[in-house]
This record gives structure tokens, sequence and C-alpha cells, in this order.
């Protein structure tokens, strides 16, 4: 949906997978523990939705909310490595070689998991707290094809890990048992050069 300030879009999905392919490690075989794939009958559904609304001619608010489930049928239980619910709210500014914005991100706990159960990319190592963070940036534009960009990621320096970490990830020989932090009060600049 689109008016001159407004725009809207959702979208939905659902998925029936036969012989997804869950990769769980530390499984008991005979009397020792390894890593092993094996097929099971899973279900994902989710949805995302996006909203533009423009203040001013120079000032729009930007919101997004993601959700995803997943459910091993075989198992009955949760499918390891599905995100949590996550909505963002931003607010932009640009007029004339100027450009401002702030971001909200807010992504709730994720209390859906199995521990050793994942895929290649990684595995469910436990509940993962929810957590909230800000980031500013600004930006200039002294000429046409060039632009100057600096912001403030994690404002406020909170420490928070999210749930499809790569502190999860198998690394042969290694055994994976807790998450990475993702990084804190980051202070950035970026230069943009059009030929």
């Amino acid at each position: 949906y689109a008016t001159e300030r407004l725009s809207f879009s959702a979208s939905l999905f659902y998925s029936d997978v036969q012989d997804f392919i869950l990769i769980q490690s530390n499984y008991l075989k005979g009397v020792r523990r390894t890593t092993i794939s094996r097929n099971v009958d899973a279900t994902t559904w989710g949805g995302e939705a996006d909203v533009v609304y423009a203040l001013l001619p120079s000032v729009r608010v930007l919101g997004t909310l993601a959700y995803t489930r997943g459910r091993n049928e075989t198992d009955d239980a949760p499918l390891a490595q599905m995100p949590p619910l996550e909505a963002r709210l931003a607010v932009d500014y640009a007029r004339g070689p100027w450009s401002a914005g702030a971001l909200v991100r807010s992504v709730a706990e994720q209390d859906r998991y199995v521990v050793n159960q994942g895929n290649i990319v990684g595995q469910d190592l436990g509940p993962t707290a929810g957590f909230t963070v800000f980031s500013l940036n600004g930006g200039w534009r002294p000429r046409e094809g060039m632009l100057l960009t600096t912001g403030i990621d994690n404002l406020f320096d909170h420490a928070y890990a999210e749930h499809l970490s790569r502190g999860g990830a198998m690394v042969s020989g290694y055994e994976q048992t807790s998450r990475v932090n993702e990084p804190g009060r980051t202070l950035w600049f970026k230069f943009d050069l059009e030929f």
C-alpha cells in the first residue's frame, strides 16, 4: 500500500519441509558422543511488515516488525536456529546536502530452543535474553557523487548476543559452549565517491 506520505508492505510465509537436514552435536552413539546429521519433518512460518511515514518533506519515520517460528514435527519440539521477534523504529532526516538518522532495534528473548541442534551455520546454545540497542548517524554531501557519513552504533554500550550467534558455529575440533557478544559502542566513518 502506498500514498504520497505513507507506504506499507507485509509478507507472510509458511513452509512444510520433509527431510529437513538437522545437525545434532553431543549425540550419544554407543559409548561415545558425536555429531550427526539426520532428516526430520519441519514446518516454519512467519512474516515481516514495513511502514514508512513522511512526517515532513524532510523527515520520515520507518518501522519494521519480523517474526519467524519453526517446529521439528518428527521430534515434536521447536526447530533449532530460529530468530526471535524483532522490531526496528527509525527516524531519517534529509535536506539539501545534510542527512541524519536514529535507529532503535529491539529483539525479544528467545525461549524456544533445542540445545546442540541446528544446521551448518550454528547450534542452539540455550535461551537468549532480549535486548534493545540505539544507533545514530549523520551525513554530508559536499558535491554530487561524494558522501561523508559517520555514526555511532550501540550508543549506550549495551552487552548483548544474538540468538543466531556465530559463537554457536561448528568448528572442527572445538566445542562451542557460549555465545560471542556483539561489539560495544562503535564509532564509524565512511566516505563514498562515485566516478
